[in-house]
């Protein structure tokens, strides 16, 4: 789904771009709803975007192979992450 440029602006690191970087940042962005318990993203996976909570809020935790989850941290509004995933690969090549 396409995000609107006032959404945009509610996420801190891009409350001051100007509505022309704004507009580029929304032709690469959008939004998805999860309902409570579904994943996001798994441990390995291979997608790297960076995510903003926009509402409700996410659990991050890891599950070991007995079974057995262990929260790693519970983000609410205006949290981020996944960030070092999308910044790890040189994409220049």
């Amino acid at each position: 789904m396409s995000i609107d440029l006032q959404t945009l602006r509610l996420v801190p690191p891009f409350s001051g771009l100007s509505d022309g970087a704004l507009s580029k940042l929304r032709n690469i962005a959008y939004t998805c709803f999860r309902e409570a318990g579904e994943s996001i993203l798994t441990e390995g996976s291979t997608e790297q975007p960076v995510f903003y909570v926009l509402s409700g809020h996410v659990r991050i935790f890891r599950t070991h192979k007995r079974g057995r989850s262990q929260n790693m941290n519970h983000l609410g509004c205006g949290k981020s992450f996944n960030i070092p995933s999308a910044f790890a690969n040189d994409r220049s090549a």
